[in-house]
């Protein structure tokens, strides 16, 4: 049974980061895995299309597949956070990095739990509320050597890790437990094309059962110290069209929140992709319908849920589209709001351009820019007609 939820008493405007993407100096499984795979990215970089390559030189250069400094968020979020209170967030979705906490299976990282409580106390002071991510992709290099999350007794790992930071942070409402499991299953132990590099139906199948299982086991874990939780996963939907949509729906974006229901108190929902005919596209090649945000949102309904949107976004080095597909995409969740979804918030991906995944440093889906050589941050136009958006909001 689901419990009372209490809603939020505001709309949750904002934006978000994954710590390996933004916080710098980071040794995890992903850290070891750039560095024996950029020479290969940079090969595959080679191969794309002289028109891409001469719009983005840096992805031939292997520096662009090293996560290093990142943005140095790290040291410089209170700044960072800064720019998000001025541009009107009053929500920040983060991620506390697992390897940062537990460097050895065990042993805690009482500095780096300090840091991500001093994380959340400057959030708090500037009136920004914390949407806590607990597995953003990367995980300690004990707990891969040890399987990940094919080991028999990951999800007890992982329940050991959540309860000690819920024990460190009990003052935060929202916890997203799990990012994108369908996404990172299907790279990591489908396509093969991420860290660990399998390429194994089985084994996909597996890795995304022991995710459901982990999730559920940290549902109740930090239930048990916070009643009051809004606890969830960070749901990746696509927007599917056509005879066969509705079994593609099922297996992408059904079949997981079906595995872990009834235990979520919201559905977090990253909206991207569509396979509509769109007239434009990000710098990545993805076709932009922001009109899709609506039927993924509609669909959601049938989980009885509230959703929060967490994360939406584009990568867009000159700032061309971000602020239509900005506005396009809100006007479609207040279509959904209309038809009955349960919507409590709308974040942003991302505050800062920062290290996408194996594709490196040169999509540029930042709120903020970024110049990765001085660090220097420069707000965006497109940001400040969001900050007018979430300043016009009204239901």
């Amino acid at each position: 049974m689901q419990k009372d939820t209490e809603q939020p008493s505001k709309f949750l405007w904002g934006a978000a980061t994954a710590a390996h993407q933004v916080e710098g100096g980071t040794h995890n499984d992903w850290t070891l895995w750039e560095r024996e795979h950029a020479d290969e990215l940079v090969r595959r970089a080679m191969m794309r299309p002289d028109t891409e390559r001469e719009r983005f030189p840096e992805m031939t250069r292997r520096e662009n597949y090293i996560s290093g400094a990142a943005t140095e968020h790290y040291t410089r979020y209170k700044k960072d956070f800064q720019i998000a209170a001025d541009l009107h967030h009053n929500a920040h979705r983060f991620s506390i990095e697992w390897s940062r906490v537990e460097p050895r299976k065990g042993v805690w990282n009482n500095e780096a739990i300090k840091h991500y409580r001093d994380v959340i106390d400057e959030l708090k002071k500037l009136n920004i509320e914390p949407v806590v991510t607990l597995y953003h992709w990367t995980m300690p290099v004990w707990f891969s050597d040890m399987g990940g999350w094919l080991h028999p007794h990951a999800h007890i790992a992982f329940e050991k890790f959540v309860e000690r930071m819920v024990l460190a942070f009990p003052d935060v409402k929202f916890w997203i437990t799990v990012n994108e499991p369908t996404v990172y299953s299907s790279h990591g132990y489908a396509k093969g094309n991420w860290p660990p590099g399998k390429r194994s139906l089985p084994l996909t199948l597996q890795t995304l059962r022991a995710l459901a299982k982990s999730h559920i086991t940290a549902y109740h874990a930090i239930h048990a110290r916070i009643p009051n939780a809004h606890v969830g996963i960070a749901s990746h939907s696509i927007a599917f069209y056509g005879i066969v949509a509705p079994l593609k729906r099922y297996f992408w974006n059904q079949w997981f929140l079906d595995r872990i229901h009834p235990c979520h108190d919201f559905v977090g929902l990253n909206y991207y992709f569509s396979n509509h005919k769109s007239e434009f596209q990000s710098d990545m090649g993805w076709g932009l319908f922001p009109e899709g945000l609506e039927d993924v949102l509609v669909e959601l309904k049938r989980y009885r849920r509230p959703v929060i949107i967490t994360e939406i976004g584009l990568a867009d080095a000159t700032d061309k589209h971000r602020a239509w597909y900005i506005a396009s995409s809100v006007q479609a969740m207040k279509r959904a709001i209309e038809r009955g979804v349960d919507v409590w918030g709308y974040l942003y991906w991302s505050l800062l351009d920062n290290f996408e995944w194996e594709k490196g440093y040169w999509p540029r889906f930042g709120l903020v820019e970024i110049d990765y050589k001085t660090k220097r941050r420069n707000v965006r136009k497109s940001a400040f007609i969001y900050r007018d958006i979430i300043d016009s909001w009204h239901m």
